[in-house]
């Protein structure tokens, strides 16, 4: 089964994580015209509850310890994603927001390609990318003062 997923959501890369560790397909609103596949039935909008319904139907019950395990994985990817949503909003600015916004969502794919043990490392690689656009800012606000520019 497939569930659909909105890209627009900040923590869609943990909704894809816990689809695919389920075994499930995930697919996005912006792929075409997706509620005219499979027949004309739609797919599903995804939700959690929805996903551990489908899981523990078709699954037999000494396999519903993968479930928890996915749960584990789903909740660790929305603690870093929450962090770095954090460190954005402290950097954002009206001049540099497509450029903070730009930075997330690599990292976003990011999070999708790598594997949980490597979170940590990623997150503080995103977390300096975004400190560095916060002292670029405040350097080009000391090189305007500096020459008498506002």
């Amino acid at each position: 089964m497939d569930f659909r997923l909105r890209r627009q959501h900040k923590f869609w890369p943990a909704q894809w994580r816990l689809c695919r560790r389920l075994g499930f397909e995930a697919c996005y609103d912006d792929d075409g015209d997706i509620d005219r596949e499979k027949g004309g039935e739609g797919i599903p909008l995804f939700t959690v509850k929805k996903m551990a319904v489908k899981y523990l139907r078709q699954e037999p019950i000494w396999r519903w310890h993968h479930l928890f395990l996915a749960f584990e994985e789903y909740w660790e990817c929305i603690a870093y994603l929450s962090f770095l949503q954090k460190e954005a909003r402290l950097v954002k600015t009206p001049w540099n927001q497509t450029l903070v916004n730009q930075i997330l969502e690599q990292g976003c794919r990011d999070f999708i390609r790598e594997m949980p043990d490597c979170w940590p490392e990623l997150t503080g690689l995103i977390t300096q990318k975004l400190r560095h656009l916060m002292y670029y800012d405040e350097l080009k606000g000391n090189l305007l003062s500096f020459y008498g520019e506002k």
